[in-house]
């Protein structure tokens, strides 16, 4: 009987231990951890480079559209507000924020800042008016411990690596648009969306590697192949590509091989968000009567899903997690809202 009694508890203890299990995955997306009703975002600039939502192990950090910096407790979900702007800022959508190890990056007006993690020991590390190259900071990304700053100057969307020893700029290349880091390499679209640039990040050497350099020619062409935006996955980089038999195809870019088609969305997006596992699609095409529907590729599965938009309005600004920030036209695109993507 003690065996069996025994035996009894031991199944009774590992089913029990699955369940917590089970209920701790439950909560490791991000969406369990805000209030998707009511928690307002601030946007960033250029959503495509930089995020107003951060996270490493132990806490995720967010920007309010107040423009206070908040940070969540992943353990107990308590949130703190670490850091209140003396001054507001006049331009709502700014550069965004960055991690390090131990440090907070964020941009405010017109200057980036740093922070230890608790919102503590902040120094200023540049303003846009002390150099000539950059009239606006619009973001700040950190790739193998550097730090690459998106800002307008001379040219739109350039982007440069930053010292902050020196103060010193260097830019990387110019008239960015859905960059991507991978490897010792940039990847970006130019505005013309015809062609996809690469840079050596040692050399800071370009080329194009697929598609063709702009020319304001090409835009009395309509048969033109778009390249929509770059993303990478476990080391390999893809791009979204609209095709001239006006298919839109997510390609699996190798260097020196035939690109593979990885996935045939089903809808024809004219707009992308994505993150390293997701990619959302989606038209902006508010004057139709027609219902509207949001993609949503897995990258890791090998999945597409569709569901129906939350309103006509819908746009979405970046993806993050289980979560796609988005905007609605009636509140004039001031703040972020949250859609819980079911991944």
């Amino acid at each position: 009987m003690k065996i069996i009694r025994y035996k009894n508890n031991f199944v009774f203890f590992i089913m029990i231990s699955l369940f917590l299990v089970g209920c701790q995955r439950e909560k490791e997306h991000l969406s369990d951890m805000f209030d998707l009703k009511n928690d307002k975002l601030a946007l960033a600039y250029y959503s495509a480079y930089s995020s107003t939502i951060v996270q490493n192990d132990q806490f995720v950090f967010y920007e309010t559209e107040n423009q206070e910096i908040i940070r969540i407790n992943k353990k107990d979900y308590k949130r703190t507000t670490i850091i209140r702007p003396e001054k507001k800022s006049k331009v709502q959508s700014e550069g965004g924020l960055e991690l390090s190890k131990d440090s907070l990056y964020y941009v405010h007006n017109n200057c980036v800042f740093k922070s230890d993690l608790n919102g503590k020991n902040i120094q200023r590390l540049l303003s846009a008016k002390e150099k000539k190259e950059t009239e606006w900071i619009n973001g700040i990304k950190i790739y193998n411990n550097e730090i690459y700053l998106l800002a307008d100057g001379e040219w739109d969307n350039s982007i440069f690596r930053f010292y902050p020893k020196s103060k010193k700029l260097e830019k990387v290349a110019e008239d960015i648009r859905n960059p991507c880091f991978s490897g010792n390499n940039l990847y970006y679209i130019e505005h013309g969306e015809v062609g996809i640039n690469k840079v050596d990040l040692k050399t800071l050497k370009g080329k194009i590697v697929r598609g063709q350099a702009w020319k304001n020619k090409l835009q009395y062409e309509d048969d033109l192949v778009r390249y929509k935006g770059i993303v990478e996955n476990e080391g390999r980089v893809y791009y979204i590509c609209w095709g001239k038999d006006d298919k839109v195809r997510l390609y699996q870019y190798r260097d020196h091989k035939k690109d593979t088609i990885q996935h045939g969305f089903s809808d024809n997006s004219d707009d992308f968000v994505y993150n390293s596992s997701i990619i959302v699609g989606f038209n902006t095409h508010w004057d139709t009567s027609e219902e509207r529907y949001i993609q949503i590729y897995n990258l890791d599965s090998k999945q597409e899903k569709k569901i129906k938009m939350p309103n006509d309005t819908w746009s979405a600004e970046f993806v993050i997690d289980d979560m796609v920030v988005c905007t609605y036209l009636y509140d004039n695109g001031e703040f972020g809202h949250i859609l819980k993507l079911d991944i």
